[in-house]
């Protein structure tokens, strides 16, 4: 079953940079979840800092926590966050558990790997918009660099729907 817009977003523990087990139904205010394939990549790493360098106006358009989630070894993650001084959460979805609630979990060649799909969460925990950015190709349009102000104009407008 695909997600769409209006369904609340599946709920899932994780533990933060901090070592603290979290689950995003508890955390209040709005929620950016976002996956993407492979850390380092090229892709990837366009995608992490367009997020970083919008962070501050997310958090202005009250953004409570935004998670970045892959199936890499969180090693790697902790690697590539502190690389690209990265101040947002990222997770490890090893066992694909959350990537399939969100139905992004694809094979692709022999590995599986999460497509790079941005989910914009209101603070009902309902899906405000779904980004579906696609896995791989130079027509894929990445993080906030294509997607920032439209998800900052229906952040700012979310708090009257809501």
């Amino acid at each position: 079953m695909r997600l769409k817009e209006g369904d609340i977003a599946p709920n899932f523990e994780f533990i933060d940079e901090n070592g603290e087990r979290k689950e995003l139904h508890a955390i209040e205010g709005k929620k950016i979840v976002f996956f993407f394939p492979k850390a380092f990549t090229p892709g990837c790493t366009k995608e992490a800092c367009s997020i970083q360098d919008r962070y501050e106006d997310l958090k202005e358009e009250g953004v409570s926590i935004v998670i970045g989630i892959s199936m890499d070894e969180p090693k790697k993650l902790e690697e590539f966050k502190k690389q690209y001084a990265l101040e947002y959460t990222l997770v490890s979805d090893k066992s694909k558990e959350i990537s399939k609630k969100y139905g992004v979990a694809k094979n692709f060649l022999i590995t599986s790997v999460s497509d790079r799909d941005t989910f914009v969460i209101g603070e009902d925990n309902k899906i405000l918009k779904i980004f579906k950015n696609g896995l791989r190709g130079g027509k894929s349009k990445v993080g906030l660099e294509h997607h920032g102000e439209e998800i900052l104009n229906l952040l700012a407008n979310s708090s009257v729907n809501e």
